[in-house]
């Protein structure tokens, strides 16, 4: 084989490299809206405002990672203190009690959550599981829920609203979570939530 022949396999031996490792890098950074934080952001946010703010980012991983279609979408929120005030409002104390309708994890309540929301998706023009994306902003972090990242174990969500509603979320994986500082210098730590499973009524 001529050089020129040598020259001409490698120089598409070479491109073909390339496009591979754009593809993969392409389905690798578009596989979710979560990635690895570079830097911990300083966030002056309520709790309700936070709660917003992941309601809106769980929804763009679900569309991320889900085809389009008709849903219906059932929204639910939950916060320890007041809506409108920061989530070190309500300072972590080990004396601290368990509120009237709380938030469980594994049948245990964890004393520095802060808020909760979860989007319900139920595809209406075609059959499809339901899908739970939910999150859990805290005071801090939780080794429980940490321990669940590590391990990827499942665990049930016991989701007592404050209109007295109950719900039960079955099959609940952590699957990434965010780390952000008040601009009071404590750390608050989003855990975000996949569940499988869900139902309504007295347990």
């Amino acid at each position: 084989m001529s050089k020129k022949g040598e020259l001409e396999i490698n120089e598409m031996f070479i491109t073909l490299l390339l496009l591979i490792g754009i593809m993969t890098a392409v389905w690798v950074a578009g596989g979710s809206v979560f990635s690895e934080q570079t830097q911990v952001q300083v966030t002056d946010k309520s709790v309700g405002g936070l709660i917003d703010e992941n309601l809106a980012l769980v929804s763009e991983d679900f569309y991320t990672n889900n085809p389009q279609g008709d849903y219906r979408i059932d929204v639910q929120e939950w916060s320890l203190g007041p809506m409108g005030q920061p989530p070190d409002y309500v300072p972590n104390s080990e004396n601290m009690s368990i509120p009237g309708y709380p938030v469980l994890f594994g049948d245990r309540y964890l004393y520095e959550i802060r808020g909760f929301g979860a989007k319900v998706y139920e595809r209406t023009d075609q059959e499809q599981p339901i899908d739970i994306e939910c999150f859990a902003v805290f005071l801090g972090k939780s080794d429980t829920l940490d321990g669940y990242y590590a391990n990827q174990g499942t665990f049930e969500i016991k989701f007592y609203t404050h209109y007295t509603e109950r719900k039960l979320l079955e099959s609940c994986q952590v699957y990434a979570y965010k780390d952000a500082v008040t601009k009071g210098g404590n750390l608050i730590r989003t855990y975000y939530m996949h569940c499988n499973v869900i139902w309504g009524g007295y347990f």
